[in-house]
């Protein structure tokens, strides 16, 4: 193992120490922290608005057939703006906002979990100082494939159509996660050499472009952000190296087999129901298949079946395919995560339905589906959504 990721890990620890400690300080000894609270703290002419408040109704006619009832689906998002700071202070992964005179900006509801003696506050000192115009790309939940592709990469895909944007410009995402999002990041047109890792210290930043979340009422924003992701994902052309890995597969099933908790416990007895119901079954892990991969996997697939979580969000590399989602539970909830991801597969021209395990969590959030009601479900879902097979 080379010196380099040692000395970087030690120097991320010291500075979370520095700055932990420092915030613990200033908390014990009385000094307040000014907190700014709304857009209205922000000059006239440093905050644009981008799109208007909306609304959408989904058909969910699909699932509304398998439970033999109407399952209505939609919601609303927020205006959505876009704030240029100058000399703008970020501390922590998440990058929580201060302006140049020290005070913390919350315009963002999803930066308001943390109570304020946690966050931690700047220190000019041992800053990590960013010129240019730099776009604010981390948050809550970063380090999730589902929020980065649902929640964050809207916010810069609404930003760089603005004005302001269209010069040139970086991203700064949160530390230790450049890899793999640089990897979805790539379809969008961002390069290597755009990306600023952030700190979990304190940054500085010349000109920092920011954009609140974007959803409202759900866990969703305008759905052309979600069509947007979609057709950059299904329009890129397969690498050749992907697209001779081999055949085509009509029936996917998404594996969380190696997920550390909220694992479906009898997943493989579930794939040996599916085999019976559908034919072939080919076992998607995620974590085992590069994303050129992925795309050209589940882009060919005409029905993708898997448990509720981050994995689902392959339902961006599908075409007019039937995302079956398996969720436990004993009732449908109109919001929440697995809501989401039906909607979202709906908009962007799939189908989905959910089907309910009847059951509950247990031990880390793990689960199971009751075999012989899978297999009723299935066999039920066979029959009102026939495929033809790509292969005989």
């Amino acid at each position: 193992m080379s010196n380099q990721p040692i000395a970087g890990r030690y120097l991320s620890k010291m500075r979370r120490w520095i700055h932990d400690s420092s915030t613990f300080l200033k908390n014990g000894f009385g000094s307040t922290l000014v907190v700014n609270r709304g857009s209205s703290y922000l000059p006239n002419d440093t905050k644009w608005v981008l799109e208007e408040a909306g609304s959408v109704e989904i058909d969910n006619s699909c699932e509304s057939l398998f439970y033999k009832k109407l399952i209505p689906a939609g919601f609303t998002w927020p205006e959505a703006s876009l704030c240029i700071l100058s000399n703008a202070y970020l501390t922590g992964d998440q990058g929580q906002v201060f302006q140049a005179d020290g005070s913390l900006l919350q315009i963002c509801p999803s930066l308001r979990h943390l109570p304020l003696k946690k966050i931690r506050r700047p220190i000019s000192l041992f800053a990590k100082k960013i010129p240019g115009t730099v776009f604010h790309l981390t948050g809550v939940d970063h380090e999730n494939h589902g929020h980065f592709l649902f929640q964050h990469l809207p916010r810069l895909l609404a930003a760089r159509e603005n004005v302001l944007l269209k010069k040139e410009f970086r991203v700064l995402v949160a530390p230790g996660h450049v890899n793999w999002q640089l990897r979805y990041l790539q379809y969008f047109g961002i390069q290597k050499e755009q990306i600023v890792e952030g700190s979990n210290g304190t940054v500085k930043v010349e000109h920092l472009a920011y954009v609140p979340t974007l959803y409202g009422s759900s866990y969703l924003c305008n759905p052309q952000y979600y069509r947007q992701i979609h057709q950059a994902f299904c329009s890129a052309p397969i690498p050749e190296e992907a697209s001779l890995k081999g055949e085509q597969h009509d029936i996917i099933f998404i594996s969380r087999f190696d997920a550390p908790n909220r694992k479906l416990t009898n997943e493989a007895e579930v794939i040996k129901v599916c085999e019976e119901v559908w034919g072939k079954v080919h076992v998607l892990e995620l974590s085992r298949t590069p994303l050129p991969e992925q795309i050209r996997i589940c882009r060919s697939a005409k029905i993708v079946i898997g448990p509720q979580g981050q994995g689902l969000s392959v339902l961006f590399f599908m075409e007019k395919a039937l995302l079956i989602l398996l969720e436990y539970g004993h009732t449908l909830q109109p919001l929440g995560w697995c809501a989401a991801y039906r909607d979202v597969a709906i908009l962007t021209g799939n189908k989905c339905v959910r089907l309910l395990s009847q059951s509950l969590p247990y031990s880390e959030g793990n689960w199971t589906y009751e075999i012989q009601k899978f297999q009723v479900d299935a066999q039920r879902l066979a029959r009102l959504f026939p495929f033809k097979p790509t292969t005989p």
